[in-house]
């Protein structure tokens, strides 16, 4: 029987101890080799040792119900670690981001002067959202539809409904590249019989049989859709096609002409029975027909597979996602979902046959994935080894419940290839994409360390959470810690990170106030704090405005009980980064905004210094807002701006601000019921569109 016992036991990484008296207690340099551990990539030297891996490692989780235990299978698809630790959806992200975050395709219409764009994380890797803008257009998806905007008309030139080109879809995200609009959207799967026969385990069918084949069934599959359409005529768009795949989507980024993509995909070939009742036999039964169903299954039912679709909805060949050969599994076992990564070239050299593009070039991994980040060079996905995050109590955590987390590197500098470089594995748990930055090799990472809840009540040092932020670097095909530190924040999470460059790093940890710490990461082997600042409440959003200043979008708090009192901006000065400072601060009581969870949501406008906050506001004392809250900066200070709300029926109170996008001298809201439209200098004006 094959077992694959050894790579159950996963290492688990125990923080060191240090005194949790006092959250900003003086930071250490943590061990950079005995704290964490390189973990490499071994690639299968066949399809059959492919399929051995998937089969070994399912028997050791097999039970009546089917794969319980594994952890792509134990929370919902889209879920990552931040579901059990608060933190970012995303998505589904270097050194500072450009000021106005511009980044877009080098054959689109580049946003700076004219117009903005997607408030990226890194310059040049554009990030998939759900509205973009070329200057002329704006793309927007809102209300189950794909809606076409022409900015000197003011009007919809066009509708293309969702469920038209993605049936079944949800929270579908676009890029924009010259022409050509990219849909990525994830749906379930909506035409698997919804009952079967009564099987004996053995096959044959019998009334009296212990075994339900109405119990789980197959597992649970996704299907993710990319759509591309031809927006060259705004009012007339053109679908040119589809590729469907197995699995949901998790990201994307837009660099030049290639979309990088990444998937996660289950097995979508198990037909799993369960117990008919609750008895012991029935549950012994289950299990040997469940066995039964690993022991005969084929490649087919393990791996994603890809198909394309014309225009006309005719379908080409079923195929697998990526050949045997381009598979690879960490040497932690993280479970049996297979994480790939795209490449679709936009350039429009790959619509073969009539159909939609294929990928270039794609490639898996044999794990889970929750957080993607991109650099111009470099896609890292970070995964949490099985066993350690999908399942609070499961009984392999170590005994201080210390989580670790594996990163995966890729090569992306070629525009038409996806290449696997290098992993490595570090304790702690990421916030978000902003947690990690890529310059030349050179990868940093901040993560909190925390015990699972059943020991937080012990008070030992080793088992109060802190932060820490690692420097690796690639070394043939491991990620190698050269230097860390830590002891940040202890007794409280990350809320916040950004990288201001290659050599500085801000992060804000909280618990009843929040310490910014400023990082000098520009000796690779030595990281360390440069200085600190503690004030109440925290920051979930960092933005830099200028050299010397960053912004914080977040919450205000009660410095003794850390109860949150409504949304604030922060200025901080960090000219002088060994004593940071807080200057100025905007508040909005009762107020909260989608920016302290999605940064795409916050815009910064560096030619009149304006900046523009989705928010809705419950105060108490006044009448409730939805709508946008705006500040200003001179250079030296905050200003206070209007507020803009999103109802047309002259109330304060309308549907929720999702996104602000700036073009020419006029800056423009999207909501789901509509656009508003205001100038920018007087900030007068009011809706403009309804969907």
């Amino acid at each position: 029987m094959r077992r694959l016992s050894a790579l159950l036991s996963v290492p688990f990484l125990v923080g060191a101890c240090s005194s949790a008296a006092d959250a900003l207690a003086t930071p250490t340099a943590a061990p950079p080799l005995t704290v964490t551990t390189a973990g490499s990539i071994a690639a299968f030297g066949s399809c059959e040792q492919l399929l051995d891996y998937y089969i070994d490692g399912a028997l050791d989780l097999v039970g009546p119900y089917g794969l319980e235990g594994d952890g792509g299978y134990a929370v919902e698809e889209g879920a990552g670690d931040e579901e059990w630790f608060e933190g970012d959806s995303e998505n589904s992200s270097d050194s500072a981001a450009s000021a106005d975050g511009a980044g877009a395709g080098s054959a689109a219409p580049v946003a700076g002067d004219e117009f903005s764009g997607t408030n990226n994380q890194e310059a040049g890797v554009d990030e998939a959202d759900t509205v973009k803008t070329n200057g002329s257009i704006i793309v927007a998806l809102s209300g189950g539809a794909l809606r076409i905007v022409g900015v000197e008309e003011g009007e919809v030139l066009a509708t293309v409904p969702i469920d038209d080109v993605a049936p079944g879809s949800y929270q579908p995200e676009i890029v924009l590249h010259g022409d050509t609009v990219v849909m990525m959207s994830t749906g379930a799967v909506d035409d698997r019989p919804a009952w079967r026969s009564w099987l004996d385990p053995f096959g044959g069918e019998s009334s009296q049989s212990s075994v339900d084949v109405s119990g789980p069934g197959a597992q649970h599959s996704t299907r993710t859709t990319v759509t591309r359409i031809d927006v060259s005529d705004p009012s007339s768009p053109t679908v040119l096609g589809s590729t469907r795949m197995e699995g949901a989507y998790r990201s994307a980024r837009l660099i030049g002409d290639s979309v990088r993509m990444v998937t996660e995909s289950r097995p979508t070939g198990l037909e799993f029975v369960s117990p008919r009742n609750e008895s012991l036999r029935a549950e012994r039964d289950a299990v040997e027909a469940n066995r039964r169903v690993i022991m005969t299954s084929t490649l087919d039912d393990w791996v994603p597979h890809i198909e394309t679709m014309d225009a006309e909805g005719d379908r080409g060949d079923v195929a697998p996602l990526t050949e045997c050969a381009d598979v690879t599994r960490p040497d932690v076992f993280s479970g049996l979902s297979t994480l790939s990564v795209l490449t679709l070239d936009l350039a429009g050299g790959d619509v073969q046959d009539g159909h939609a593009f294929t990928p270039t070039s794609a490639v898996s991994l044999v794990a889970s994935g929750e957080t993607v980040y991109a650099s111009s060079d470099r896609l890292i996905v970070a995964t949490s080894p099985w066993g350690q995050w999908a399942m609070p109590l499961d009984s392999q955590r170590a005994p201080d419940g210390v989580i670790s987390t594996a990163l995966h590197s890729f090569d992306i500098s070629d525009p038409r290839r996806t290449d696997y470089v290098a992993s490595g594995q570090i304790e702690g748990t990421l916030i978000n994409s902003f947690a990690l930055s890529e310059v030349d090799g050179v990868v940093r990472v901040a993560t909190t360390s925390e015990p699972s809840w059943r020991s937080a009540t012990a008070a030992s040092d080793s088992q109060v959470s802190q932060s820490s932020l690692f420097v690796l670097t690639e070394q043939g095909d491991e990620l190698v810690v050269r230097g860390s530190v830590g002891g940040l924040g202890k007794g409280e999470r990350i809320k916040s990170v950004r990288y201001l460059g290659p050599d500085l790093a801000a992060v804000v940890t909280f618990r009843e106030t929040d310490p910014l710490y400023l990082i000098d990461t520009s000796d690779p082997t030595r990281p360390n704090v440069a200085g600190e600042l503690k004030i109440p409440g925290y920051s979930t959003y960092l933005h830099p405005l200028d050299g010397d200043h960053l912004l914080g979008i977040g919450q205000d708090a009660d410095p003794k009980t850390g109860r949150e009192k409504g949304l604030q901006a922060s200025l901080f000065d960090i000219s002088d980064v060994t004593d940071p400072q807080r200057t100025d601060q905007l508040t909005w009581p009762g107020g909260y905004s989608p920016v302290e969870w999605d940064h795409r949501a916050f815009t910064f406008w560096p030619a009149t210094g304006q900046f523009f906050v989705p928010a809705e506001i419950f105060d108490g004392t006044s009448e409730d807002f939805s709508g946008v809250v705006t500040g200003g900066f001179n250079g030296q200070r905050l200003t206070q701006g209007v507020l803009l709300p999103t109802s047309d029926s002259g109330t304060a109170w309308g549907p929720a601000a999702e996104r602000m996008i700036v073009i020419g001298d006029e800056v423009w809201t999207v909501h789901p019921e509509g656009l508003n439209r205001y100038d920018l200098d007087t900030l007068d004006g009011g809706p403009a569109i309804s969907w």
